[in-house]
């Protein structure tokens, strides 16, 4: 079994002050993990399942910049890629 390390990192305005990037272990018996992200205008929820059934989750509000549209995945010491991305346009609960 081994142990993984889920965190999310997203720049901040320079005025904001810095603030460790929220991060959770998680162990594993499958080298890639499975990772359900839900992210909106203001937060992002990351949803992960441990060797144990347990759900691991990491949460945060977000402050981004309008023309920030995109998606990194990486790994620290190791190699990460992504084989399969869904992604949908949501309605506004204003509307």
């Amino acid at each position: 079994m081994s142990l993984l390390h889920l965190r999310y990192d997203r720049p901040r305005p320079t005025s904001t002050p810095a603030s460790p990037a929220p991060s959770a272990p998680r162990r594993t018996r499958r080298q890639a993990p499975s990772l359900h992200i839900l992210a909106d205008a203001c937060s992002v929820e990351v949803y992960a399942e441990n060797a144990l059934g347990q759900q691991v989750v990491l949460t945060d509000q977000i402050f981004p910049d309008p023309s920030s549209t995109g998606v990194d995945v990486f790994a620290d010491n190791g190699t990460a890629i992504l084989t399969r991305l869904q992604a949908w346009q949501r309605a506004s609960i204003w509307k």
